[in-house]
């Protein structure tokens, strides 16, 4: 090794002091108490001594969780106990999970576990701890998933388990409950002691020495010991065989069931706060940096819950993301090429001496960059303070007022940072930006008070603690076009909040026959025509080691799943590495509830004619608006 690594969370425990165990060393790391010390030993070794080792990793769900909570009580005065929050029998919830209505929600929002929820019709607490662990890759490559729906549905219909499923009658009582999968670790060490003999000791080293698949002279022992005792008590070698190649492909990738119990209640406190507080919920979500989806694809899926989704305004947004009712505003954390330290003097300055009255004001009490006004102005920060004055008028005022203006320009020596947002390569390129982390200090209470004092006092109303110079009066000029205003948004914010990308297209739409996404269900078995924005896509290769893709799209009524086989995929990859407008064609299958399309053909649509006539307002499918605290399932 070149170097040694620190582990962000990785504690070793001892009776004695640790020398008495294992070497150790000063790391490079250092903290206020000093260099820190780690091990010369790394987690196996440590491991194999037979001390403590504990991992603690943090999860951003808990801080969406606890977000979530805290907004709830500063908009509503009702407090949600994290330690009494148990909602698996909330009746709302467990429809929401069942249906796989789950974006955002811990564990539970990406496309496979999604449609795995669908298909397992998952509306009870023990049905999720099962779907959390068979979702597992290993599980889901040896093909027992697929067994396990199959199953799932063979009982629900007969009333009875096939005696097939068990290679052995010691299995019937073994995996009665998972209908003879192996779907835990726990698993694993019944099926060795009842069907091998192996006694306790030996089958949990079985299970830890394939749960990291390192110790390989230590795994072929304990198949050696698997395949004899099997074979002594009077099994056929190829039933021996299937049944390790079984734990084999699982043992790696599974959970306790303990693990999956616990990330169970995790998903269902999501789904909780999604179902009955969706706007606290979803900004909480994008403020923590999203989940398995980029920033945009939960804004559309805030849109589609029927939320209203807000420009950022200098005024009411806070750092974060913040959400009250049946509305979400972006928060000016989330603005790209603006400097860190100038966000922080406009919330701070706004705090002290309360909001700003216009662009004047602003360069008045602010000491920023004009660069970084030019950002809020294309943003839409501004346009709450700018009266009459639309966008390109602000500009022009500002470079006129800001000429000659001391403080505009930024010292070498400054800490200013500009915030440039990183491409996320394991989101692919239809990801957007992810908002910043939020200054420490920031509170989702004292966002709720800057609120209602900003509702309830108008801006023209503030006393003028600074007096503020007139800007000079410029000729009126025309205002952006739709597009040049959403690629504005797109730039300063990483996405566009007023539209959606596909309303640019509607004219090049007339020329197909596209249905809506929410329609899918009148259309098994039969070709259909979509339009499709990519979300996310996840590749994978075949048995034949030839490459495929699933893909999600969505259109602005709901998300869909397609799947792109080799021969196909050989013509379209290309495409697929931009987010889209596509026009999709493909057949509609269903299985267990869950709609899949297999596509066909797929084109990018090209933008025929220039419109600047602003689209209609984000569509949202023909239903009534959903209430407030009540999920749209």
């Amino acid at each position: 090794p070149k170097h040694l690594g620190v582990h962000a969370g990785g504690l070793v425990i001892a009776p004695t002091a640790l020398t008495d165990y294992l070497p150790l060393q000063q790391a490079a790391k250092e903290t206020d108490d000093g260099r820190v010390v780690v091990t010369q030993w790394d987690m196996y070794p440590v491991e194999d001594m037979g001390l403590v080792k504990i991992d603690l990793l943090g999860n951003r769900s808990l801080a969406v969780i606890d977000d979530a909570i805290n907004a709830v009580e500063a908009n509503t005065g009702r407090r949600i106990e994290y330690s009494c929050f148990n909602p698996v029998d909330d009746p709302t919830t467990k429809e929401m999970v069942r249906k796989g209505d789950t974006m955002g929600c811990f564990y539970v929002e990406s496309p496979s576990m999604r449609n795995l929820l669908k298909k397992l019709d998952c509306h009870t607490f023990d049905g999720l701890v099962a779907a959390s662990s068979i979702v597992r890759p290993g599980i889901a490559s040896s093909g027992m998933m697929q067994a396990y729906i199959e199953r799932f549905h063979y009982v629900r219909e007969h009333g009875e388990h096939d005696p097939s499923w068990y290679l052995h009658p010691a299995m019937r009582k073994a995996l009665w409950e998972t209908y003879g999968v192996m779907a835990y670790q726990e698993d694993v060490l019944k099926v060795a002691e009842a069907i091998a003999g192996m006694n306790p000791g030996d089958s949990d080293g079985l299970r830890k020495a394939m749960s990291k698949k390192r110790d390989f002279v230590a795994i072929e022992r304990y198949r050696q010991l698997f395949v004899g005792g099997a074979l002594a008590k009077g099994l056929e070698r190829k039933t021996v065989d299937e049944l390790w190649r079984q734990i084999e492909s699982f043992s790696g990738y599974s959970f306790c069931k303990a693990h999956s119990a616990s990330f169970a209640l995790v998903s269902y406190q999501s789904a909780y706060l999604r179902a009955h507080h969706p706007a606290e919920f979803m900004a909480a979500v994008l403020s923590n940096y999203g989940g398995y989806y980029s920033s945009f694809a939960y804004i559309s899926e805030a849109k589609r819950m029927g939320l209203r989704v807000l420009l950022p305004c200098v005024n009411k947004s806070m750092w974060h993301y913040t959400g009250a009712g049946d509305w979400i505003r972006v928060g000016l954390g989330q603005l790209r090429h603006i400097h860190f330290d100038s966000v922080l003097a406009l919330l701070r300055e706004r705090e002290r001496h309360g909001p700003f009255r216009n662009l004047a004001d602003i360069l008045h009490r602010v000491p920023i960059p004009a660069a970084d006004v030019e950002v809020l102005i294309r943003a839409g920060a501004l346009d709450a303070i700018a009266g009459q004055r639309n966008r390109p008028e602000l500009l022009r005022q500002l470079v006129l007022g800001a000429h000659g203006r001391k403080g505009t320009r930024r010292s070498k020596t400054s800490r200013g940072v500009l915030h440039t947002h990183l491409h996320d390569t394991d989101k692919g390129v239809y990801n957007t930006p992810l908002p910043m982390a939020r200054p420490d200090g920031s509170q989702l209470r004292t966002a709720a008070r800057e609120r209602q004092r900003d509702n309830a006092q108008s801006d023209t109303g503030q006393l003028a603690l600074f007096p503020a110079p007139e800007l000079p009066e410029v000729d009126p000029v025309r205002d952006y076009d739709w597009q040049r205003v959403l690629a504005s948004e797109s730039q300063c914010i990483g996405f566009t909040v007023s539209a959606h990308p596909l309303s640019l297209f509607r004219r090049e739409l007339k020329r197909f026959s596209v249905i809506r996404a929410t329609e899918l269900d009148r259309f098994i078995g039969k070709t259909v025509t979509l339009v499709g924005w990519q979300v996310t896509r996840k590749r994978l290769r075949t048995k034949q080691d030839e490459p495929m893709v699933f893909i999600t799209f969505e259109d602005t009524y709901a998300l869909y799943e397609t799947v792109i086989f080799p021969r196909q995929y050989q013509k379209f990859a290309s495409l697929t590495m931009r987010p889209g407008p596509f026009v999709v064609v493909g057949q509609v299958t269903e299985e267990y509830g869950a709609l899949t399309v297999t596509v066909k053909d797929l084109h990018l649509l090209v933008e025929t004619d220039d419109d600047t006539a602003p689209p209609p307002k984000y569509d949202v499918p023909p239903k009534a608006k959903p209430a407030v605290n009540t999920p749209r399932l």
